[in-house]
C-alpha cells in the first residue's frame, strides 16, 4: 500500500469516528482545537494524525490503533477497567523469550478488556518482524492459557526452558506446527511427547505499539 493510500484510508476512518460522535465537523474541529480547514486536511489524507493529535483523539474516545492501521481490539468491550500483568518479551521471529520463562514477575500491569473470564491472562511483548503486518515489534498480545488457539489460529507457544513464539498454529499427526506470516521464516514444529509446551494461549487482543505510546503519555498526564 502506498503512503498517499494509506493516508487516505486513515482520513476515511477519522471521518468515521467524527460522524458518529459529533454533529458537525465544525464541532469535532472545535474539540480538536484546531481550524475546520486543519480538519479537512486529515479527512482527504493530505495529512496524518502525529502522536500529538493522536492524544487529542484517543482523549475523545478514538480507538487511534483503529484510526492509524485499521485493525481492531475487541470490538464492544471496554479498556481500562481490568489489569493484566506484561510478563515477557516474545519473539516474532527466532523463538526465544528475554526474560525466565517461568518467572510471572510483572513489568508493569496494563489495562485489557473489562471481562471476569480473562482473569489469568498475560500480556507479551513482540519482537522481531515474522508476523508483518499483523503484529510489528513493540506491539502487546494478550493471551490465556485456558483459550487454546484453533487449527490455523493465532497464539502464543512457550516451550522447553526459554522458547518462545507468536505463530499461527497448525495442528498435525500430535504435533503443533508453528507459521509466521514472513515468508522468510521457516515453521517451527514440535512434538508435545518430547518437548516440555507449558503455555499455549489464543490471541485475545492486540495493544499496537502507536496506542500504547499514547496510553502511556495519557496515565503520565502528558497531554501535549
Amino acid at each position: 500500500m502506498s503512503k498517499l493510500q494509506k493516508s487516505a484510508e486513515i482520513g476515511a476512518r477519522l471521518r468515521v469516528f467524527s460522524e458518529r460522535k459529533y454533529p458537525s465537523l465544525k464541532d469535532f474541529a472545535e474539540k480538536l482545537d484546531i481550524t475546520p480547514q486543519s480538519l479537512q486536511g486529515y479527512l482527504t489524507g493530505r495529512r496524518t494524525p502525529g502522536v500529538r493529535m493522536q492524544e487529542k483523539l484517543a482523549k475523545l474516545g478514538c480507538d487511534t490503533a483503529w484510526l492509524m492501521t485499521g485493525r481492531d481490539r475487541v470490538v464492544g468491550v471496554p479498556f481500562g477497567n481490568r489489569y493484566y500483568p506484561l510478563v515477557a518479551e516474545i519473539h516474532a521471529g527466532n523463538s526465544g523469550l528475554t526474560q525466565a520463562a517461568f518467572v510471572y514477575e510483572s513489568r508493569e500491569n496494563i489495562s485489557g478488556p473489562d471481562i471476569p473470564s480473562l482473569d489469568g491472562a498475560l500480556y507479551f511483548e513482540v519482537r522481531g518482524d515474522s508476523m508483518e503486518n499483523k503484529w510489528e515489534d513493540g506491539d502487546l498480545v494478550l493471551a490465556h492459557p485456558n483459550f487454546r488457539p484453533k487449527h490455523g489460529g493465532y497464539g502464543v507457544v512457550c516451550w522447553d526452558d526459554n522458547e518462545a513464539a507468536l505463530k499461527k498454529i497448525f495442528y498435525q499427526e500430535g504435533k503443533i506446527i508453528l507459521q509466521s506470516i514472513n515468508s522468510k521464516y521457516e515453521p517451527i514444529t514440535l512434538d508435545p511427547a518430547t518437548e516440555q509446551v507449558w503455555f499455549l494461549g489464543s490471541i485475545i487482543t492486540t495493544i499496537h505499539k502507536e496506542q500504547r505510546y499514547i496510553l502511556s503519555n495519557i496515565k503520565k498526564g502528558k497531554h501535549g
